[in-house]
């Protein structure tokens, strides 16, 4: 299917996700005094504690909406990298047999996860002794996130291998075509030389993936080629004492697991390495890891709301349950679970194929000794970038040439050094004064 979906296609399921998300919004507001009965009522009420749940609930899925009509926006101010981003994600689909199907082992898994965390936190909460049920459900939700975490990471080392295997198979765009067990194989090679380093990997996410995301944001906010001057003043204002911090933990991203995936690289060498090559690379390639992540986040939302709608929807009008805003957000929160093992397929499908442009890009010249295996599309792209980097050689070539013209301050410092030296009383003065400014003036070397 995604192999013949256009450009209307993102923009009816962004028209779906912020039609879905505001009506959902909408009706949890509705319903902030429907508590313990099965009719609609607005009315707050003080005492009861889930009906300020619902209230922050439902405010909170309203600035959701906020932020995705803002992804919107600037989704259709970049349209053609839209298209070249699903023009590119695309590719694999058609060349990997049942590449589609990669991520439903995990999700069943995350599945059977679910009950059993499930039953467990219910079994938890009939104990005598609350200490003891704090300490047990926390150990319990960090098991929870670790399992989740080594899932997450043997799909995205497994969709790595697969599309790193079509990319560097042949240079002939033709015969780019994988075998029948590609995907087969690449569980077995992930599992088999790098399960300790994706579990490495997890116990360190399942920890600090929010705060890592967090510093990652605010890096990007407060950097001087991404940021707006207005995220730029408050990043470096508001958030100084972080700006250190994310600086030091810039290196930590799941993009390392393509690095274990393709070069069987560990967890310290993996992150260092598709760093580096990401950021020698930033000016041509950084756009589609932006792209892609906020279309996934539009579908992931979408994904989000329908389930929390229809649990909600399903519970609230129940004389049964006193308040359905728990079961929903434990809903939404496995729905999200779900959802990130399928967005992973197509995030680190194009982050995957941009890793692997930028080292053929360094590795080979295009010549008939070291061929671009490259895409016809990135092709293009890489054109393009040589073509705007020759005009900007050209420029800076002409601004050399042509004179440059002198500053308010140096045609004033100009004309106190022709001052100071017509009042030297020998012509002897006068030379060895003008040789003084002409030798601080010229360019120093090292």
């Amino acid at each position: 299917m995604i192999r013949h979906a256009g450009s209307r296609l993102p923009k009816l399921v962004y028209l779906a996700a912020v039609t879905l998300l505001g009506g959902f919004g909408i009706m949890l507001l509705a319903n902030t005094g429907n508590v313990g009965n099965s009719s609609v009522n607005t009315e707050f009420q003080q005492e009861d504690s889930f009906s300020y749940m619902t209230l922050f609930f439902g405010l909170l899925v309203l600035v959701y909406l906020g932020v995705l009509l803002g992804l919107g926006w600037h989704l259709n101010a970049n349209n053609d990298k839209v298209e070249l981003v699903m023009r590119e994600v695309s590719e694999p689909f058609g060349a990997i047999p049942r590449f589609i199907h990669t991520p439903l082992f995990p999700t069943a898994i995350v599945v059977a996860i679910g009950i059993f965390w499930v039953l467990g936190a219910v079994l938890l909460l009939g104990l005598d002794s609350t200490a003891l049920t704090v300490v047990l459900g926390g150990y319990q939700l960090y098991g929870l996130l670790v399992c989740l975490e080594v899932l997450y990471g043997l799909t995205v080392a497994t969709v790595s291998g697969c599309v790193a295997s079509w990319y560097w198979g042949t240079p002939d765009e033709s015969l780019k075509v994988c075998s029948e067990d590609e995907i087969s194989n690449s569980y077995f090679r992930v599992g088999l030389s790098s399960f300790g380093t994706v579990a490495r990997c997890a116990f360190i996410m399942a920890v600090f993936r929010p705060v890592l995301s967090f510093l990652r944001r605010l890096r990007r906010c407060g950097s001087s080629g991404e940021g707006t001057p207005g995220c730029r003043h408050a990043a470096h204002t508001c958030c100084r004492c972080c700006l250190a911090v994310a600086e030091s933990t810039k290196m930590m991203d799941n993009r390392a697991h393509i690095q274990m995936a393709v070069h069987g690289t560990d967890w310290a060498d993996s992150k260092t390495l598709s760093y580096q090559i990401f950021y020698r690379n930033r000016g041509k390639v950084e756009f589609a890891s932006l792209i892609a992540s906020k279309m996934l986040f539009v579908v992931s939302a979408m994904n989000t709301v329908i389930a929390g709608l229809v649990t909600f929807v399903w519970l609230a009008y129940d004389d049964d349950i006193y308040s359905p805003i728990g079961p929903t957000i434990i809903v939404m929160v496995f729905a999200e679970a779900i959802g990130s093992m399928f967005s992973a397929l197509y995030q680190f499908t194009i982050e995957t194929i941009m890793e692997c442009f930028c080292e053929d890009t360094e590795r080979n010249d295009g010549s008939f000794m070291k061929p671009f295996y490259m895409t016809p599309g990135l092709k293009q792209l890489l054109l393009k970038e040589l073509t705007m980097r020759e005009s900007l050689d050209e420029k800076e070539q002409d601004d050399l040439e042509q004179p440059q013209a002198l500053s308010e301050e140096q045609i004033q410092e100009e004309e106190k050094n022709q001052v100071r030296m017509q009042a030297l009383p020998t012509q002897v003065e006068r030379d060895m004064f003008e040789e003084d400014i002409l030798y601080y003036q010229a360019p120093t070397t090292n």
